[in-house]
């Protein structure tokens, strides 16, 4: 009779929630509706029996920040982050949230790599990564913290009151223990910027085996947690203290979280367990034509760093760039007008000549200057540097002081205020030699019209040296020099007779006591005694 009359009981108590949950089934049953800049992501679908309901179990990470994710292995830790980050990335841009995925877990998370919100993928062997990812988030803290100086210090405020656009920050830490075993220096870290880091939008999720797992004032920053099974069943309690003799069902994915009261949960999967992986990857690709910002990469010390990296850097003399500093991961530059000499040395600059094949091109970029290379050793031959403000010469040095010279004598003649930067090659190939275009004399008067504190000189070892040495102390300008002799107090008596001159020897003495203040002699020795060379002062 009831089935002819259309009668039906109505039902006194909701079904179980089933084992298998996938997204597009409770987004269908709860019609959800997603929020910009407001992420929540949906993780699963718990249920309360005592009151006949059901509801969706979200992660309301805007708003309670910092969670850690309990259970024993094969519990569904991973399909959870999986479900949290699946959720996330198809409900909001890359403008809005970012992640930072350290796995040291099964490495499953690698499914995401490719999602334009995703920075990158961290295991357990990428040390260098890992130092710079932490040193990037401690940057971002403080850039943020002066950016939201005038909105109440807080993202949320910032966000909310018409501030650019500044994507929420998501670090999840895949199996907390393996990672503060393998790097237990970072522990103090971690628990500096989980007590700081969700006023700046940056969110901490870590999963982790067991309730002690993670210091006590480490997990006291961490205001959400949730529980999948655990071996010992007074375990519950101890991170859920509602939880009492509660257990959740011994079903893959199952878990408890406490709300106004606890609950049991499902864990909702994004696709079927056996092609999951492959779904992944689809959507990711899909993304990327949808996104168009990418999250930033972690920056990292390139293995070559080829001109075209610091080229942009390239504003004048003050600011050539030579390379990127190993700490900071910045450009490093060089101000070369600061102390006017700069050598480059190595046990063979020749067969390694990259560097110098770049930090010339760099020299040769700065607008408003003039480039001088003497390329004695010729290894700037095969660079073809072709440029009209570069003087270039791989000839003999005479040729190039002259020319050098010139340079000098333009600029001055015509005021002009040109910088002029200086590339020697080879100076072991150079040797300077006195004829009719360059001597000596022509090189130190060069020199001095630069105003020099210091002038170095090889060697003395001619007349016309000992006479440009002495002209040029004699004018008020610094020489360290280096002579043959025998003994330190024969110094000015070897300058006399390299001078071989009529000249009273009395009076060049006496010149030369005036002006040189300072004799050195080393001696140079075998010593039998310790087996070795000995050199003494």
């Amino acid at each position: 009779i009831a089935n002819k009359e259309k009668i039906e009981l109505q039902q006194l108590w909701l079904d179980s929630i089933p084992e298998d949950i996938y997204f597009d089934d409770i987004k269908k049953k709860y019609k959800i509706q997603h929020e910009e800049n407001r992420i929540i992501p949906l993780i699963g679908e718990y249920d309360d029996p005592d009151n006949q309901r059901q509801g969706l179990l979200t992660l309301p990470l805007s708003q309670e920040g910092n969670t850690v994710i309990y259970g024993i292995g094969g519990s569904g830790k991973e399909t959870m982050l999986t479900s949290l980050i699946y959720s996330t990335i198809t409900n909001h841009t890359s403008d809005e949230v970012n992640f930072y995925l350290l796995d040291f877990g099964a490495e499953t998370l690698r499914m995401f790599k490719n999602a334009p919100h995703v920075g990158d993928v961290l295991l357990s062997t990428e040390k260098e990564k890992i130092e710079n990812l932490f040193k990037m988030l401690m940057g971002i803290m403080e850039e943020r913290k002066k950016i939201f100086v005038d909105y109440n210090g807080s993202y949320e405020f910032y966000i909310s009151h018409g501030g650019k656009q500044i994507p929420t920050i998501i670090v999840i830490i895949n199996n907390y223990e393996a990672f503060i075993e393998t790097y237990e220096d970072y522990e103090d870290i971690i628990n500096q910027m989980t007590r700081d880091c969700q006023k700046y939008g940056i969110v901490f999720i870590c999963t982790t085996n067991g309730h002690n797992t993670m210091r006590y004032r480490t997990r006291q920053n961490f205001r959400q947690n949730i529980v999948l099974q655990f071996n010992d069943p007074s375990d519950y309690a101890s991170v859920l203290p509602g939880a009492r003799r509660k257990e959740p069902s011994k079903i893959f994915g199952r878990g408890l979280f406490e709300k106004e009261a606890v609950y049991e949960y499902q864990t909702a999967f994004a696709y079927k367990e056996e092609k999951i992986t492959d779904y992944i990857k689809v959507i990711c690709k899909k993304l990327q034509n949808i996104c168009p910002n990418k999250a930033k990469r972690i920056p990292i010390l390139p293995e070559v760093v080829t001109e075209e990296t610091v080229a942009h850097r390239i504003g004048n003399i003050r600011t050539i760039p030579v390379g990127i500093e190993k700490e900071s991961l910045e450009i490093s530059t060089l101000d070369i007008s600061s102390l006017g000499i700069y050598s480059i040395t190595g046990d063979d600059v020749a067969s390694n000549p990259a560097f110098i094949h770049g930090f010339a091109k760099n020299i040769t970029r700065v607008p408003n200057s003039q480039v001088f290379i003497l390329d004695a050793s010729t290894i700037l031959e095969e660079v073809g540097i072709n440029n009209e403000k570069v003087v270039y010469g791989k000839g003999s040095c005479s040729d190039a002081i002259a020319k050098l010279s010139k340079i000098f004598e333009e600029k001055e003649a015509n005021n002009n205020n040109l910088e002029v930067s200086t590339i020697i090659t080879g100076i072991h190939d150079i040797t300077p030699k006195t004829n009719n275009v360059a001597s000596y004399s022509d090189v130190l008067v060069t020199c001095m019209r630069q105003n020099p504190k210091w002038i170095l000189l090889s060697e003395v070892r001619s007349a016309e040296a000992v006479s440009a040495v002495r002209n040029s102390i004699s004018s008020g300008h610094n020489i360290l020099s280096t002579i043959h002799a025998d003994k330190a107090s024969a110094i000015p008596y070897r300058l006399y007779s390299l001078m071989e001159t009529d000249l009273d020897v009395n009076q060049f003495l006496s010149t030369i006591y005036r002006y040189i203040q300072l004799g050195v002699h080393i001696k140079a020795f075998y010593s039998k005694q310790y087996g070795k060379f000995h050199r003494e002062l």
